[in-house]
């Protein structure tokens, strides 16, 4: 079994349970192909909070997908299947298992179309709750002020300073709340029988325009504001509010990324940051 080097250390980071997890994965997909009655075919590349397997039911195709301890996988569960979103077949949150349509390939379009495309999606995949706010700048702007303090990147403060800023104004914009997927970029969107769906949501109470952020912060910081428009006007949601996400998502990102030694996809998303980088203004 192969397991990504960002895998591996997301693994690590957990401590001793996330050890031993890399230690019995092989033991665990074992088990789980017995408890499913599966039959094991190739690895997928499954982004990097699991592993990933096709897998032959006794009637149906699908996937097995093994995740990293410290991840919520009843809360995934309970949103597959909505609209929007991949089929579930089954669920053991213990062993962080899920076994789920095969889908196809991710989506890959232009930047125009995947916005197009992402936004349509999302409108389908929101739907509304009554559940408290996850406090997600908050807790962004804590993750940038520690992973700053401790990784000291080489990037001057202001964007630091810039990323706070605009968490503090994305915290107190408490006017819209829906079930976001909160991670829906185009790796998290495959190709299916009812067309485009998305996998691997995190699922939380927020403000909607977070997902939108996450769309955007891998685009250049020369097209970013014709999309960033884009998507406004396709999700009906503030410019403002979708921008400042945005530049929030590719600091926090960028340093988490840079935290686990994937240094050339860090730099893509701080050096965009930086490019965008004017204070007081909305980036783009």
């Amino acid at each position: 079994m192969i397991v990504h080097p960002v895998i591996r250390r997301r693994a690590e980071q957990e401590g001793p349970v996330g050890e031993k997890w890399l230690a019995d994965l092989d033991s665990l997909l074992a088990i789980m192909a017995d408890r499913w009655s599966l039959t094991v075919g190739e690895q997928l590349h499954g982004g990097f909070g699991s592993v990933v397997f096709r897998v032959r039911t006794p009637d149906r195709d699908a996937v097995l997908k093994l995740s990293i301890p410290g991840l919520d996988v009843a809360r995934e569960a309970a949103s597959l299947g909505h609209p929007g979103y991949a089929q579930l077949y089954a669920c053991d949150p213990a062993a962080g298992a899920l076994l789920l349509e095969s889908l196809g390939p991710y989506l890959e379009l232009p930047a125009e179309q995947m916005v197009a495309e992402l936004g349509r999606l999302l409108r389908i995949a929101w739907r509304p709750t009554d559940e408290p706010a996850f406090p997600k700048a908050d807790s962004l702007a804590q993750l940038i002020t520690d992973l700053w303090r401790r990784l000291a990147p080489p990037y001057p403060d202001a964007l630091r300073d810039q990323a706070l800023a605009y968490a503090a104004n994305r915290a107190v914009d408490t006017s819209r709340k829906v079930v976001v997927h909160g991670d829906p970029h185009c790796g998290n969107a495959l190709r299916g029988p009812r067309g485009y769906v998305f996998v691997d949501p995190e699922c939380f109470a927020c403000d909607p325009a977070y997902d939108c952020g996450v769309v955007l912060r891998q685009t250049t910081a020369e097209e970013f504001p014709a999309l960033c428009r884009q998507l406004a006007e396709i999700t009906e949601l503030p410019y403002r509010a979708i921008a400042e996400w945005t530049f929030i998502e590719r600091v926090s990102s960028g340093l988490y990324l840079l935290s686990l030694g994937d240094t050339e996809r860090a730099q893509l998303l701080l050096d965009a940051a930086l490019v965008s980088a004017e204070p007081g203004t909305p980036p783009g």
